[in-house]
């Protein structure tokens, strides 16, 4: 007791930490609206013509706050002008302690724009200082922060739980905790999910791509329910003008229920089509979808002229443009349609997205003719694509690459400008996309991503050697910034790039409408809200036709204001619209403008009431009526008097609802007393007998109610004891007692409802029998009420197999793999079932996967003619050989239901394999060892027991058909298969089988398959692939090695290589190990080495850089090569002595003139060298874009002159300028500090003193940004 003092002690301070909880009330207008007032409910703020309410508890997410507010029929605050928003940080600094954030209807928009209210984009701003220069992206959600000094706006973390603000115009307060209506109300129907109404939406169709023109039929689906059941009706056009269609007799256009079907289709059926909906009430429109058909263009027949590249650089080949939908993958080859591009073999080429050909590292080999060859295909993203395993492609003219020789230089890797490339290029919320990240460099290359500040997505996989990340189903909370890095194995230098990624979304409903029963001659305010990237915008419909404003009627935004209900004018079904780039989302309700006399058919005074000697009592007067009736009480036939909302003083108060309450009961209050309710329609009366007991009483009893599933329900109990007695509630769930400490979806109401019992969340396990039990010191009384949860329906029974296909039925092809199954309905929770969905899976993978056959399939078509009160399907193209489980779930308007029960195992008979082992490769092993490997068999693909691999090889012959027999063996899973650690993919699983064909058979080609068998024979065997056998160690010698001094640290060393064949290399050749050490202070012992790798697509390599070497010593280099079994005979010993030192000494007093007519001139003071350094040979200039990598610079040798002509400059580009010396001992230092200039107008600017650029960003130091800013206003000015 003490702690709930303080509690209400703190709440009339009006602390924000201890603001009461609120309790999700349904929605819905009262059944009698009351007359206006001027003051706001308790625990509301008036401010102006609106109420507001500050929720610091429960804090929620955006969502969670929008449907909390929505369940006070408010929404979240919107700020209208100044005074408001001063309003609101006045309150905030006198009653926030916790100083939290403060969610509001806010979102950016060209601005501030107000989703509670429709309004805006504002004139005024709030920002706080931290935000005011913060980029600010669509779509982000406004809310009130402290910055340590003031409130003020900022962006929300729409994920975190935060405090809030509701709002509801002050003309509107009667909806607060007014009583739900429902489609029952003011009809003689009990159950409100029986009563008639309009249509809504249970399947809408989807987008539809035909990528084939022998597509026989394609189909758009559509379904609503409704009372009575929704006839359809589909419309075609443009989009912007759209017509009814014709079906039936002599069309190819059919109707069946919702489902709109087009017999073979043609290039003229393109379109827009719409599903209309409709019943006696109204009608409504599905999301508009689009039915094309994949097209694509020709290449151009002109030839192009040949592509040059040098070798060791990087190059890329474009794919011509092409026009085609929905969209085109690409492939390329090379010479022959049988040499495809493969570059997870030949790492240093890549196939993009954007359709090109890269190379990391040109090799001699690489030279040939490109072909680019681009297929038909889809995006990826959600909808039917009919037809897509016909293959429609086109082949482009040659490309000729010619790789020209040029230097073995080793360089960084370099991500390319196009990268990092996202596809598809405008990712939208629910796509599979490819962010792709590729480098130029000497390889290996190493390829890694992150995401800044956050973890991978859970669908996140990498592929082309981890060049491309794919994130499968993106959601809105994958945006954010990626990664990728890019390391040299070689080199041991790196390159990154980061990209922001940003997910678009079609309009989704976050605050969708509500069916709104209303009274005739009162005002309706409509909300809806919804979500999407880019921001949506609104339209209202009203029976499918645009609703715009006009008398009475005011749209606004995403906000519908009726002022004066009129039945004819407004009864019908509503929609409102949410569109941005992406398309159109509608959510649907239906208004009823209701006109009739009271009646208390449901709803009568209760026949017997009790209450307690100085108790108080409420006598619930609650009839159906629209309008809204005035009330009369009578006690035994005697008008009492009482004026609606009068003086509290009286012992004796009629409530504006109706209500009676008598305060400090006492004997002669007992009697009849009768509530007479009058409207303009008629009038209606009912009575009951109260009795005046000198204990405790329920006077109050709760009543049966029905709630959906998820949504709140409301046990009302009240109790009427005589004066200084307290009293105590409990409730019981059947018979167990509720403990409000455990079970927390169950909470006790406060204050004058202290009584009442609130059900959170309410699920079907809440259904049932509620007691009410009031206890005082001697008494105990209850009461009881049933509570009835509608929703998705149950789960189905009893789902098994017919008796019809039994398990010994006879199986001649794939598709006679069939079982029959049978269920009954399980519990349709209110709602009647409208379709099934069975999945299944078997007793190797335990994953639950929707069959194709059985996705969303209609009532109708599960009918069983043997067992009429069950539901049956066939479904085939099981997998033979393993067991399945199969359960069902049903659909109902309200959703997807719990699945049923598996159903028992149930065998589908073996058959030998029908699919053949997959990825064959080998090569590798112990000299004399043939190894072939392939990845293992998925245990569903296995078709039965006892599981083996057949194992066939034999020796490649040189004729194309080959007659040598073949060899076989056979092996088991457990013998062969292994798993092992890949650097790039994990553990992977693998299988190896080994034959020893002997040593004088090294590395020779032998064709090699590998087939399935099982216990019921062999299956399915794979295509031929060529492998090679076991190396053995090089015999071959480098010959006449040489070497001459590169510069002063590093040697070049030549030889005469070693023929790559059998012969020579035993195997193939990898590359050359050059050895070296000093002469005169280390032995061959002590040798360093460096390995010379075959660059790609070269088959051999004469040459090799030795680095890192100190100045003016004698060095002795040896050569051998190097296969995968190990090292050859080393070479002859040769030495060499490094050069003197590379220029001390850089270049000072740089400076850039202009020229005019000529371009830009660099003057300099030069170097000289010492005899420690080789003599000085000449000077390069160095200047590229500022921010740009050096080594995109252009390089000018200017020889020995002090002076250089710059000519290849772009205007308004700042470049920064650099110049070093150089000799035979290499590059000397760049001059210090860098130089930067810009051109404009053919004039120089620039600053000659000492500049720096800032990390990260292209920015000048205070002197010298005011030094280049000052000249440039001074020749704008001249130039004036």
């Amino acid at each position: 007791m003490q702690k709930e003092e303080e509690e209400e002690e703190e709440e009339e301070k009006g602390s924000p930490s201890t603001l009461p909880e609120l309790i999700l009330f349904p929605t819905g207008p009262p059944p009698h609206p009351r007359p206006k007032t001027s003051n706001c409910p308790t625990d509301w703020l008036k401010n102006g013509n609106n109420c507001l309410k500050f929720v610091g508890y429960p804090r929620l997410q955006l969502n969670g706050a929008t449907a909390f507010c929505r369940g006070l029929s408010a929404t979240l605050v919107s700020i209208n002008d100044p005074q408001e928003h001063t309003f609101i940080t006045g309150w905030l600094e006198k009653n926030d302690g916790r100083r939290d954030t403060w969610l509001t209807s806010g979102i950016v928009s060209n601005g501030v724009r107000w989703l509670g209210d429709g309004t805006g984009p504002v004139s005024f701003n709030y920002w706080l200082p931290s935000y005011v220069s913060v980029p600010k992206l669509e779509g982000d959600s406004v809310n009130y922060a402290f910055s340590g000094i003031e409130y003020g706006w900022g962006i929300a973390d729409t994920g975190k739980n935060s405090s809030f603000i509701c709002e509801i115009p002050l003309s509107e307060v009667y909806k607060i905790g007014g009583e739900a209506r429902d489609f029952d109300y003011g009809l003689d129907v009990e159950d409100p999910y029986l009563a008639p109404r309009g249509p809504k939406f249970i399947f809408e169709p989807v987008e539809t791509t035909i990528l084939s023109l022998a597509t026989t039929a394609a189909y758009f689906d559509c379904q609503a329910s409704g009372s009575p059941e929704p006839e359809y009706t589909w419309l075609r056009g443009d989009g912007a003008n759209m017509n009814v269609l014709k079906t039936g007799p002599g069309t190819r256009f059919a109707l069946t229920g919702g489902r709109l079907t087009i017999d073979f289709p043609i290039m003229s059926d393109e379109g827009v089509y719409q599903c209309k909906a409709y019943n006696q009430f109204g009608s409504i429109l599905s999301r508009r979808v689009s039915l094309s058909f994949g097209t694509i263009g020709e290449f151009s027949n002109i030839p192009t002229s040949d592509i040059t590249g040098e070798l060791y650089n990087g190059a890329v080949i474009n794919c011509p443009r092409i026009t085609a939908k929905p969209a085109i993958s690409y492939q390329w080859y090379k010479n022959s349609i049988q040499s495809f591009i493969r570059s997870e073999v030949q790492a240093h080429t890549f196939i993009s997205n954007n359709g090109k050909l890269y190379f990391s590292e040109l090799a001699s080999s690489d030279s040939g003719t490109y072909y680019c060859i681009v297929s038909l295909t889809t995006e990826g993203g959600r909808g039917n694509y009919i037809g897509s395993s016909q293959d429609v492609s086109r082949t482009s003219l040659g490309f000729s690459l010619v790789v020209k020789s040029g230097g073995n230089s080793q360089f960084q890797p370099v991500i390319q400008d196009d990268f990092i490339n996202v596809y598809p290029g405008n990712p939208k919320q629910g796509q599979t996309i490819q962010m792709e990240c590729f480098a130029y460099g000497t390889g290996p290359l190493v390829y890694q991503w992150f995401r800044v500040g956050k973890d991978m997505p859970a669908t996140a996989t990498f592929s082309s050697t981890r060049r491309v990340l794919t994130i499968t189903n993106v959601q809105l909370e994958d945006s954010g910034q990626y990664k990728c890095r890019v390391d040299s194995r070689t080199t041991h230098l790196s390159d990154e790039k980061t990209y922001v990624l940003n997910i678009q979304a079609e309009p989704y409903f976050s605050y969708p409408l509500d069916d709104q029963h209303v009274d005739v001659g009162g005002r309706l305010t409509w909300h809806c809200e919804a979500r999407g990237k880019p921001t949506p915008t609104y339209l209202w419909y009203k029976n499918s036709q645009l609703l715009l404003s006009s008398s009475g009627v005011t749209v606004n935004g995403n906000s519908l204001t009726i002022e004066v209900l009129q039945k004819e004018r407004d009864d019908g079904m509503y929609q409102c619209a949410a569109k941005n780039l992406y398309g159109v989302a509608f959510s649907s309700a239906q208004i009823r403008v209701l006109e009739f006399a009271p009646t208390f058919a449901k709803h009568p005074v209760a026949a017997s009431l009790s209450a307690a000697v100085g108790g108080n009592v409420t006598i619930i007067c609650n009839p159906e009526s629209a309008p809204a009736p005035t009330y009369q009480w009578y006690r035994n036939d005697i008008d009492l008097q009482l004026q609606q909302g009068g003086s509290a003083n009286n012992r004796l108060q009629l409530f504006l609802n109706g209500n009676l309450l008598i305060t400090d009961v006492n004997l002669g209050d007992q009697g009849k007393y009768t509530c007479k309710a009058t409207n303009s329609k008629g009038t209606a009366q009912s009575s009951g007998i109260l009795r005046v007991f000198e204990s405790v009483v329920i006077s109050q009893r709760p009543q049966s109610v029905t709630v959906e599933v998820n949504s709140t329900a409301t046990l009302t109990c009240s109790s009427s004891s005589p004066n200084n007695v307290d009293v105590v509630y409990a409730w019981y769930f059947g018979d167990h007692l509720i403990d409000f400490s455990i079970d927390i979806e169950f909470r006790m109401g406060s204050g004058a409802t202290s009584g009442n019992l609130y059900i959170i969340g309410a699920q079907f396990k809440h259904e049932g029998l509620y007691t009410c039990q009031v206890t005082s010191g001697t008494t105990a009384v209850s009461s009881s009420a049933y509570l009835t949860v509608r929703g998705p329906p149950g789960e189905p029974a009893g789902v098994f197999q017919g008796d019809n296909l039994g398990l010994d039925y006879q199986v001649v092809a794939p598709s006679d793999r069939v079982v029959q199954l049978y269920w009954s309905d399980g519990d349709s929770h209110g709602s009647s079932i409208l379709a099934y969905t069975v999945e299944f899976r078997t007793n190797f993978d335990q994953r639950w996967r929707t069959h194709p056959q059985a996705d969303r399939v209609s009532i109708a078509n599960v009918q069983s003619i043997e067992y009429p009160d069950k539901r049956t399907i066939f479904l085939h193209n099981l997998k033979p050989g393993a067991g399945h489980e199969f359960r069902v779930s049903a659909i109902n308007a309200f959703g997807i239901g719990a699945p049923s029960l598996p159903t028992a195992m149930i065998q589908v008979p073996g058959i030998p394999p029908n699919v053949a082992p997959s990825g064959i490769s080998g090569g590798g092993g112990s000299v004399g060892d043939l190894s072939v490997i392939w990845q293992p068999m998925a245990p569903e693909d296995h078709s039965g027991p006892g599981l083996r691999y057949v194992v066939h090889w034999r020796e490649k012959q040189a004729s194309v058909e080959s007659d040598t027999r073949w060899n076989q063996k056979s092996t088991s899973p457990d013998e062969a298969c292994f798993q092992k650690t890949d650097t790039e993919k994990g553990l992977i699983s693998l299988c190896r089988f080994v034959v020893l064909v002997g040593r004088e058979f090294f590395y020779k080609p032998y064709e090699v398959r590998v087939q399935a068998a099982n216990d019921y024979g062999l299956g399915v065997i794979s295509d031929i692939v060529t492998i090679m056998s076991a190396e053995e160690m090089p015999s071959g010698t480098p010959r006449n090695v040489m070497s001459v001094s590169y510069n002063a640290t590093a040697l070049m060393v030549y030889w005469t290589p070693v023929p790559n064949t059998r012969e020579y290399m035993k195997g193939k050749l990898l590359g050359y190990r050059i050895n070296y050490w000093m002469r005169d202070n280390e032995t061959e012992d002590q040798a360093r080495y460096n390995f010379i790798r075959i660059p790609w697509g070269m088959d051999n390599i004469d040459h090799g850089l030795i680095i890192g070497l100190f100045p003016r010593d004698w060095y002795i280099v040896n050569v051998q090569t190097y296969n995968s079994a190990g090292f050859g005979p080393k070479s002859e010993d040769y030495p060499q002595q490094t050069t003197n030192s590379a220029p001390a000494l850089y270049p000072t007093e740089v400076y850039v003139y202009s020229i005019e007519g000529t371009g830009l001139q660099v003057n300099f003071r030069g170097i000289s060298t010492n005899v420690a350094e080789e003599p000085l040979m000449g000077y390069k200039v160095q200047y590229w874009p500022s921010g740009e990598n050096i080594r995109k610079a252009q390089e000018m040798d200017i020889g020995r002159s002090n002076q250089a002509l710059l000519t290849n400059v772009s205007e308004s580009v700042l470049y920064e300028l650099r110049i070093f010396g150089y000799s035979r001992g290499g590059q000397g230092k760049r001059s210090s500090p860098t130089v930067y200039f810009t051109v404009g107008e053919g004039q120089l600017i620039y600053n000659p003193e000492t500049t720096e650029v800032m990390a990260g960003n292209i920015m000048l130091k205070a002197s010298a940004y005011t030094l280049v800013m000052g000249l440039l206003c001074f020749l704008m000015y001249m130039h004036h």
